[in-house]
């Protein structure tokens, strides 16, 4: 029996990649808020606008801490790499036990549901393997998993930003910060502004979009000091751009226990 590195699975099917983004696959996602109903009940985000403000920051943040882990995965998603980049990335959330809990509750959710979606990776024989100590946080579960399906890994990134966006947007709904229309209108909007993060690129050029790019947000978003992550592209490096850009938001998040009524986990 030959040993050594396994071929790459076949590129995804595009219904694959949309099975995934479906709000009714069961990973748990839409139990979380990222921070929006604290920063709402602190007074930080009381209209649609604060609402897209609040977005891009938040966009902006998980490509900083969250994607460098998703490629991290995606390179290698071995029992060794997968637990290489779970623990960094339970490090990096050690002083938010709010994000820490809800990184934790959506990845266990992605591999649980994804075993069940997809028994050809095998993945229930996987998580035994990974042993008692693995924690199994969102993003490199969601690298490890879009690998072994044969995501891209631009398509992958591309998916977790747009289940971030997709929860929030929900979340803004359910809380009363804005009605199902205007949510998606702010989420047609912030397209380009994704893509941009993405890529890493500064420009903003309008794309046609009522109410869409150059906006306040998305230049604050580009002016701010971290060039080197920009000019390397988000995550070309994983590990090396891991970065809190967003501390305002972080600090809000982790107050979620502390609010005497609450809709959401975090």
């Amino acid at each position: 029996k030959m040993s050594g590195p396994q071929p790459p699975p076949p590129e995804a099917s595009p219904w694959l990649i949309w099975q995934l983004a479906d709000s009714a696959f069961p990973a748990g996602g839409l139990n979380h808020s990222q921070g929006l109903e604290a920063a709402v009940q602190s007074g930080r985000i009381q209209t649609g606008k604060d609402l897209r403000e609040f977005c891009v920051e938040l966009l902006q943040n998980q490509a900083s801490t969250s994607l460098p882990l998703v490629a991290g995965a995606h390179a290698d998603p071995s029992l060794e790499g997968l637990k290489a980049c779970d623990a960094l990335n339970g490090a990096s959330l050690a002083g938010n036990h709010v994000a820490h809990r809800a990184s934790i509750a959506q990845g266990r959710g992605l591999l649980a549901a994804s075993g069940a979606a997809f028994p050809a990776l095998n993945l229930k024989q996987m998580r035994v393997d990974l042993g008692p100590d693995f924690g199994g946080h969102l993003a490199p579960v969601t690298g490890m998993v879009c690998a072994k399906l044969g995501v891209r890994l631009l398509d992958c990134k591309r998916l977790f930003l747009f289940i971030t966006l997709r929860s929030i947007i929900s979340a803004a709904v359910r809380l009363g910060i804005c009605g199902p229309l205007e949510g998606q209108a702010i989420q047609a909007s912030l397209a380009n502004t994704v893509e941009r993060i993405l890529q890493g690129r500064p420009e903003t050029q309008d794309d046609g979009v009522e109410g869409g790019l150059g906006g306040p947000a998305e230049d604050a978003f580009f002016s701010r000091e971290w060039e080197g992550f920009k000019t390397r592209g988000a995550c070309s490096a994983p590990h090396q751009n891991l970065a809190q850009t967003t501390p305002v938001v972080d600090l809000l998040q982790g107050t979620q226990d502390r609010l005497f009524c609450k809709l959401f986990s975090s």
